[in-house]
């Protein structure tokens, strides 16, 4: 089950560490290609700084190298899309080095589709050519494009993914999302802290957050019994945890890096009010 709304934020991190590894860029640029409004691109910056993924300058911003190791472990690769393959007007193309097995497809079309797009087509590298997800014919027979496509970019397992939608950005979200179904990246039913969940998997290091429902941790989308005598002491006494801790601004709802280890790994902590 798919918790959508969580993984369109992984989409804006994934988009804008995309855009800028090009070079700088703006943020009135990048709220332009997110279409998204100027206070929650600077709520995304703000973000994506806090938790190392960027560097900010006047001209804009740029990913730090742990900002592209993150892109790198993603592994989530545009490529120019081949139009037959799409089924509305628009599509974005990407390839793909799955750590989950890949089916006959309808696991990445149903998650395009509930992302608000028109649907997927899911191909595989497989004995050295491209064929449809659980089918062994060779779809380069039909698409010639696919074969100078898998010489210049696939390897052997590499999946291809074609969403589509009737938007542009629509058609990104719902590639991204189908693709997400093959880096274990499932979650389950909505709660208040499943975004974070999420993050886990995405910033590879914990999340800390503490909650009106209580505390809650995960590491690599895995729920932890962990409890943190910071978060808890800011918690119940109202502290800001900068006063504890003398570092970082967290005000409402915030996420930041703290000095606090889990599994040879420092902690993220969300403090929400």
């Amino acid at each position: 089950m798919f918790d959508t709304k969580a993984q369109f934020n992984a989409y804006h991190v994934w988009k804008t560490l995309n855009l800028a590894k090009k070079g700088t860029i703006g943020r009135k640029k990048l709220a332009e290609e997110l279409q998204l409004g100027e206070g929650s691109v600077r709520t995304l910056v703000r973000y994506l700084k806090e938790a190392g993924l960027v560097e900010t300058f006047k001209l804009g911003i740029r990913p730090t190298k742990e900002g592209k190791r993150l892109l790198s472990k993603l592994g989530i690769v545009p490529l120019p899309v081949i139009e037959g393959l799409k089924v509305a007007e628009h599509a974005f193309c990407v390839k793909i080095t799955p750590i989950r097995s890949l089916g006959n497809g309808f696991e990445q079309r149903d998650a395009a589709v509930l992302s608000g797009g028109a649907g997927a087509t899911t191909l595989v590298c497989k004995n050295g050519k491209m064929c449809f997800a659980g089918e062994n014919e060779d779809a380069e027979k039909i698409y010639k494009e696919l074969s100078k496509l898998r010489e210049k970019h696939f390897s052997e397992g590499d999946v291809l993914i074609v969403g589509s939608a009737n938007t542009k950005k629509k058609a990104e979200e719902a590639t991204f999302l189908a693709a997400l179904t093959l880096l274990d990246f499932t979650l389950n039913k909505r709660k208040e802290t499943e975004p974070y969940c999420s993050l886990s998997i995405l910033l590879d290091c914990p999340i800390l957050v503490r909650s009106s429902k209580g505390m809650h941790a995960y590491i690599d989308g895995k729920h932890l019994e962990v409890e943190s005598e910071v978060v808890e002491k800011s918690w119940k006494l109202s502290i800001p945890i900068e006063e504890i801790e003398k570092k970082g601004i967290f005000t409402g709802r915030i996420i930041k890096t703290l000095p606090l280890n889990i599994d040879g790994k420092n902690a993220v902590i969300a403090i929400v009010k």
